[in-house]
């Protein structure tokens, strides 16, 4: 059979990487400079100076040396420009080189003060023992949790049809039994391939993590779907000369574009020769370069790798961190997980007036929060933060024709309305479970068993075993 090869049309759809309104992100400070929003423009530099985005630090030293939001002061302007010419970039030190010629001797005296004093909080070694890692750096991979049942999706037939290859990254928590929990798109080459995708993500079942005698949850699990027809391949020149272009696009362009290139590489960078492979930078260097620059989703993605990571203490320790700061700037993903790991009290100290705050925070904006705020109002043994009543009106307010996870959704009706007693409800609702359950190939038997165990506040079941 003669063998056919696909020019690359990239139509790269990120789903899960919008830009907050809440977060500090460099576009955002920048736009508010221009707008001249002088103070919210400061403190949003500062914000992402402290994360070592070098661009933030030197229009701080610009706002010192045109008096904008702040009164004019070389000693200041100076500090600021040593700080982001510190890696080099050859305009900081020209504009560096300027503003010495400048000044006064005094003035020099003050600036190298100032400039010790940021040294603390600014510097690239501060900066570098909060946030960076080289096991997110150079090591990230985004399938290290693998699953002990893992059925293939279908090829969709429209793809097969038009002969296009193409794959979908899918990212889901896996629960306490193993199952995986809020399956969502975020990213594809194709959205013909999400629905085929997501499905076959619900029947994966994991070995749960284990901490100490317990199970514990694991978010952001990520599985790539590859979807390829025999005798068909790309063409790879094309593909090169996509990603290098990209990567230029990345080097100048927004936060995320940083993220949309580190997922493009992702999808298509195993189909070059290992040689040209070497020629680009790691995904982790992307990532971590959208960070910097405030955008939340790469945040809450590099916190999670590192806090599920059993490398190190200080690994989690920047993880949380990151984590942190993707929660501050409203990422619900973020909040949700701290939410959960605060109210499940494995890897943080329990604190549940802390998970609840961030439960009920990110339930605001992401249905999955939602569920899991009702599901633990429910089941939590506190008198003070059970609320059984809150929780039935909590998931009674959510449209289920929205929700994805509907084994997940129904499980957790299943077990409010049998804390509330309501006998009609709770069958209708493990009718529903069961049936969702079958459809993915779940043990029906063991997720029923595990609705009473989560009502009574029993250790939950694994549904398969190794």
């Amino acid at each position: 059979m003669k063998k056919i090869i696909v020019i690359l049309s990239v139509v790269l759809s990120i789903n899960a990487f919008s830009v907050n309104a809440f977060s500090a992100t460099y576009e955002q400070a920048a736009k508010q400079l221009d707008t001249k929003n002088y103070n919210a423009a400061y403190a949003s530099f500062d914000t992402l100076s402290k994360l070592g985005n070098k661009d933030a630090q030197f229009n701080i030293g610009v706002m010192y040396l045109k008096g904008e939001g702040r009164e004019v002061s070389y000693p200041n302007a100076y500090a600021w420009f040593k700080l982001a010419a510190s890696e080099g970039n050859e305009g900081y030190k020209k504009t560096l080189a300027n503003i010495t010629k400048k000044m006064t001797e005094e003035d020099k005296i003050n600036a190298q003060e100032i400039y010790a004093e940021l040294l603390g909080v600014y510097s690239d070694k501060a900066v570098a023992l909060k946030t960076k890692s080289d096991l997110f750096l150079t090591n990230m991979k985004s399938d290290t949790f693998l699953p002990i049942k893992k059925l293939p999706a279908k090829y969709p037939k429209r793809a097969l049809k038009d002969v296009k290859p193409g794959a979908s990254r899918i990212n889901y928590i896996v629960g306490k039994d193993g199952r995986t929990k809020y399956q969502h798109v975020v990213a594809t080459t194709d959205t013909d391939f999400n629905k085929a995708s997501l499905k076959a993500s619900k029947s994966f079942v994991y070995k749960p993590t284990v901490i100490g005698e317990n199970t514990a949850i694991t978010q952001n699990v990520s599985n790539m779907f590859r979807f390829q027809i025999n005798d068909v391949s790309y063409k790879k020149e094309r593909i090169y000369e996509v990603l290098k272009k990209r990567e230029e696009d990345a080097e100048k362009g927004s936060s995320h574009d940083r993220v949309n290139y580190a997922y493009l590489k992702d999808m298509y960078l195993q189909e070059l020769p290992k040689a040209q492979r070497k020629e680009f930078s790691s995904a982790g260097n992307w990532f971590h370069k959208a960070a910097v620059d405030g955008n939340t989703a790469a945040q809450y993605t590099i916190g999670s790798y590192l806090f599920h990571s059993e490398q190190s203490v200080e690994n989690k320790e920047k993880g949380i961190f990151w984590l942190e700061q993707a929660a501050n700037g409203q990422n619900a993903k973020a909040q949700m997980l701290l939410g959960l790991e605060f109210i499940d009290g494995m890897r943080f100290e329990k604190n549940l007036a802390k998970g609840f705050e961030w439960l009920s925070v990110a339930a605001k904006t992401s249905t999955a929060a939602q569920i899991e705020h009702a599901l633990h109002l429910a089941t939590v043994k506190d008198p003070a933060f059970n609320n059984i009543a809150l929780a039935q009106k909590i998931l009674e307010g959510i449209d289920a024709k929205k929700v994805e996870d509907l084994v997940t959704y129904h499980e957790t009706q299943a077990v409010i309305y049998h804390l509330a007693g309501d006998v009609k409800a709770y069958k209708k609702a493990s009718k529903k479970l069961i049936k969702h359950a079958k459809k993915h190939k779940l043990p029906v038997n063991i997720m029923k068993e595990n609705v009473l165990n989560l009502a009574n506040g029993l250790p939950i079941k694994p549904l398969l075993t190794i």
